[in-house]
């Protein structure tokens, strides 16, 4: 618009995420050019506010790009991006760690962990129903049954419902651990048959739902079952998701997620991740907290209750430093 443009006001505007659950938020800015009449009444005060947003906003995407100097400040901004941390995902990192008060910047691990948003509590403590989503091979099935295995060691009655079964085969293996660690199993075939069992465990321990591949022809075809997932108070649906995903190309992933409206990501696969770091952008494209890991297939690994403390140093010691080097 011209070095003598003015600049008028500016709105913070929050619009939802293309290809995830999420959001952005975006700075709208309101300007006079040089040939048009600026508008009466603006102070001068609210003008230099909306300048001071925008300079805010030049700086973040300075960081988001890479651009010199973006890391300046930060104490962990070199260790997450060995560990393969984007740097828009560094770059938000170090934007809430500047807007800390200065007396609470000693400590950017604590930081860390507080931007890892986890259900945390423990095993005793879950209950409820819980419906695990995710695409063929995501170790979705194996992650459901060994919750439902810690759950019961925990002393919590449980339920594992096998929804929409592809073969015998699968529901013998339901059986078979089920009768190996003392829980319950079933099979449901409609919503009405999973909202009864739902009603009949879950307010007295926990419902673990293993489902079909998020694409499978038996999900897309069954409108009533998905709608009741999608729309049900009482199910809380995690989103299960490889470590070792390709983040860019999982769009789809992060629309079903949406369209099922996932509460939680759990994370599998661990031990494949080659860039931990990449944790930090999975929870920026998911926008949600993490419930459960595992560390590798079932029931060689048993699955963990997510903590924030594990991961970040997960993150960290993925970058081939320690924290204690990385904030020295």
């Amino acid at each position: 618009y011209g070095a003598d443009a003015g600049v008028l006001d500016s709105r913070t505007v929050v619009v939802g995420d293309a290809d995830g659950p999420g959001s952005r938020r975006l700075v709208e800015v309101r300007v006079a050019s040089a040939a048009g009449a600026p508008a009466a009444g603006v102070p001068a005060a609210s003008r230099q506010h909306a300048v001071a947003r925008i300079e805010r906003l030049t700086a973040m995407l300075a960081r988001a790009q890479g651009v010199e100097g973006a890391r300046g400040g930060y104490p962990l901004a070199d260790i997450l991006a060995s560990a393969g941390a984007s740097a828009s995902a560094i770059a938000r990192l170090a934007d809430g760690f500047a807007a800390l008060p200065p007396a609470a910047r000693h400590d950017a691990v604590a930081h860390l962990r507080g931007a890892l948003r986890v259900a945390g509590g423990a095993w005793e403590g879950v209950s409820g129903a819980h419906v695990f989503l995710g695409e063929a091979g995501c170790g979705r099935t194996d992650l459901a049954l060994g919750v439902a295995a810690r759950l019961r060691l925990a002393g919590v009655r449980t339920l594992f419902v096998e929804l929409l079964p592809r073969h015998e085969g699968q529901i013998a293996r339901v059986r078979s651990e089920s009768a190996r660690h003392g829980y319950d199993a079933a099979v449901a075939h409609s919503a009405e048959q999973l909202a009864g069992q739902v009603e009949r465990f879950g307010r007295r321990g926990a419902v673990l739902v293993d489902t079909p591949a998020v694409f499978s022809a038996a999900l897309a075809e069954a409108g009533d079952l998905q709608r009741f997932v999608a729309e049900s108070a009482v199910l809380r649906r995690h989103l299960v998701v490889p470590a070792d995903v390709d983040l860019e190309e999982g769009a789809d992933l992060w629309r079903a997620a949406r369209v099922w409206r996932c509460d939680w990501t759990a994370v599998t696969r661990l031990d494949r991740a080659g860039k931990p770091g990449k944790l930090l952008d999975l929870a920026g494209r998911t926008a949600r907290p993490f419930s459960f890991v595992t560390r590798g297939a079932w029931p060689q690994a048993a699955p963990e209750l997510a903590r924030a403390e594990a991961l970040a140093a997960w993150i960290l010691d993925g970058g081939g430093r320690s924290a204690r080097a990385a904030t020295a």
